[in-house]
């Protein structure tokens, strides 16, 4: 009895229903599934393990995000996900790449998944971080607090001054706090990320006001806060 529903053709996944998008297809889950198992039971509706499927999609296909998998009695395998959408570009110098080139797209978590040729002067956000040497795709490269402090002075700097940071250098040394943040006119500030971001891009602003006189600021040198 129990050999008749591991391999009764009733209870074996026909239908998989899949998210709208262009990144994953029914033939791609199938052949994660009959990776996952063995003793040709990998599409049996109760050997088939919705952790070990989603854990295994996350691997093969890093832009997604928010898996979620429902079996439905007991043909039917259902998987919801979102793609994971980029905020920045994170690079990193290599034997390959000495200048920092190997670029990877970054999403709201700090984590990478999409390797993508580096981009120069970008609207998009761009990290180097020296400190970094092997990555994956899947791994998070920028944790929370580093995360917050890049975005939140990026965007306050912008709107008090309206000043574009083109480049963010995190400190090559992991005990080190430094951030170097590259302007589009060409000059470094110096930031500590144990700072208050809000309150770091406040304190530039208060030093552009009081030594940058109507076109001055392209002449204006490196600041740190």
């Amino acid at each position: 009895m129990i050999w008749f529903f591991l391999i009764s053709s009733v209870f074996r996944i026909v239908t998989i229903k899949l998210s709208e998008n262009n990144v994953v297809s029914n033939a791609d889950v199938r052949q994660v599934i009959a990776n996952n198992t063995s003793f040709n039971l990998d599409e049996n509706f109760f050997i088939l393990s919705k952790n070990n499927i989603k854990t295994k999609l996350a691997a093969a296909f890093p832009i997604l995000t928010d898996i979620n998998i429902e079996k439905r009695p007991f043909q039917t395998l259902i998987i919801n996900f979102e793609k994971r959408i980029p905020i920045g570009i994170w690079c990193h110098p290599t034997g390959d790449h000495p200048k920092g080139d190997n670029c990877f797209y970054l999403d709201k978590e700090g984590i990478v998944f999409q390797e993508t040729p580096q981009t120069e002067g970008s609207l998009i956000l761009k990290v180097e971080d020296a400190g970094k040497n092997i990555v994956a795709l899947g791994e998070r490269v920028l944790n929370e607090k580093q995360l917050n402090f890049i975005t939140t002075f990026n965007n306050k700097a912008a709107e008090n001054n309206k000043i574009q940071v083109i480049e963010f250098k995190m400190a090559s040394s992991t005990n080190s706090s430094n951030i170097e943040a590259i302007t589009n006119y060409g000059w470094s500030i110096y930031l500590d990320q144990n700072q208050d971001p809000a309150l770091a891009a406040n304190n530039l602003s208060a030093i552009l006001n009081e030594t940058i006189k109507g076109n001055k600021m392209q002449s204006f040198g490196r600041s740190v806060l």
